[in-house]
C-alpha cells in the first residue's frame, strides 16, 4: 500500500461514490421523511379542518357530523314489502348511518357483513350489520372501542376460511390523537373479537384517515387469510 498512495486514495473514493449512488431517492414530498409537525403548528390544522379562526382558545369543540343529526320521527325497524329493498339497519333511534361497506364470504356467498358509520349513541361510531341469508334479514350493532371518544370510516373484508376482518378509525379529531384499530369474526358476524390495536398516534400526524382493509380469499394461497391494511 505504501508504494502506491494515490491508487488507494482513489479506490477510497469510488467506493464512497458507490455508496452515496446507492441510496434511494429521497422524494421531499412524503411526510414521513419530515419533521413531524410542531403542537402548535398540529393546532392550526385542527383549527382550519373545523372551520374555526386561528385565534381561537380552548378546546376544539367536535365537528356536528360526529355527533350525528336526529331526524323527526324516528322511524320503527320494518321490511319493505313494497319493492326488493329491504331494511339493514334495526335500530329506531332516527339517527343516521352512513360511509357503507359489504363484504360477501367466499366460503358461503349468503353471508353479508357490512361496516358504516352509525350515530345511533348519538356520537359516530363503528356499526356493523351482517346477513346470513343473502341480505333477506339483517342484525347489526356497534362495536366498541373507547381509546379515542369518536369512531368511524369502517372497512370490512372476507378471508378464505370465511372468516372476516373490520377495521375502524378511532380519532379525536384530524391531526389530532387516533388510531386503528382491528376486529375479527369467525360465525359471520354474529359475535366479535375485542379490538386489536394496529397503530396509534398521539402526535395526530400523519392523519390514518380512508383506511382499507383485504384478506386473501384465495383458498391454497401461502398467503390464504392474510390480511392487509
Amino acid at each position: 500500500m505504501t508504494k502506491y498512495p494515490h491508487a488507494a486514495v482513489l479506490a477510497l473514493a469510488l467506493l464512497a461514490s458507490c455508496a452515496h449512488r446507492a441510496q434511494p431517492a429521497r422524494d421531499p414530498g412524503d411526510p414521513l421523511l419530515e419533521p413531524l409537525p410542531t403542537p402548535e403548528q398540529l393546532r392550526a390544522l385542527a383549527l382550519e379542518h373545523r372551520g374555526l379562526p386561528s385565534d381561537f382558545e380552548g378546546a376544539i369543540p367536535p365537528k356536528e357530523s360526529w355527533i350525528g343529526v336526529r331526524r323527526e320521527p324516528a322511524s320503527e325497524p320494518t321490511t319493505v314489502t313494497a319493492s326488493a329493498n329491504v331494511r339493514v339497519n334495526q335500530d329506531a333511534s332516527g339517527f343516521d348511518q352512513n360511509e357503507f361497506d359489504l363484504s360477501s364470504s367466499p366460503t358461503n356467498p349468503l353471508n353479508l357483513i357490512g361496516g358504516g358509520n352509525d350515530y345511533r349513541t348519538g356520537s359516530v361510531k363503528c356499526g356493523w350489520y351482517a346477513s346470513q341469508d343473502g341480505g333477506l334479514t339483517w342484525t347489526d350493532g356497534v362495536l366498541p372501542e373507547n381509546t379515542f371518544p369518536y369512531q368511524g370510516d369502517p372497512t370490512v373484508a372476507h378471508c378464505a376460511d370465511g372468516s372476516a376482518i373490520y377495521v375502524c378509525l378511532s380519532f379525536t379529531g384530524a391531526y389530532q390523537p387516533h388510531g386503528l384499530f382491528s376486529y375479527r369474526t369467525t360465525d359471520g358476524g354474529q359475535t366479535w373479537s375485542n379490538p386489536s390495536t394496529i397503530l396509534s398516534r398521539q402526535n395526530g400526524f400523519p392523519f390514518a384517515d380512508k383506511e382499507w382493509v383485504w384478506c386473501d380469499p384465495t383458498p391454497g394461497s401461502p398467503n390464504a387469510n392474510r390480511a392487509y391494511v
